[in-house]
């Protein structure tokens, strides 16, 4: 595994754990569109090229993830957020990994 995706890995796994990663808080309905910024910015700084073999680990991190935000806008709503931005969020996450992975 290269080190900007071992790096992407160990970043994405504290994105996900208790208490403090964003999408850990996203699921408590906490939205932190900072971290998500984060994230985004965190996608858009990887690169690939046609042969490029991801680890499984980034993709089991990474290929639910627009969904899994769009699952959450109803907990970020109940506790007072904005579930809009969640949806604006996730399709900007959406973008970034199409922009990573390519689109079929």
């Amino acid at each position: 595994m290269s080190e900007a995706f071992a790096e992407a890995v160990a970043r994405l796994e504290r994105a996900w754990d208790a208490p403090d990663g964003v999408l850990y808080r996203l699921r408590q309905g906490v939205h932190d569109p900072a971290g998500i910024d984060d994230l985004v910015a965190l996608l858009g700084s990887l690169s690939a090229g046609e042969d490029t073999c991801f680890p499984r680990r980034f993709v089991s991190l990474t290929w639910m993830l627009p969904a899994f935000m769009e699952w959450q806008t109803e907990r970020v709503a109940e506790r007072g957020g904005d579930a809009e931005a969640v949806q604006r969020d996730a399709t900007r996450v959406r973008n970034a990994l199409d922009a990573l992975l390519g689109v079929p």
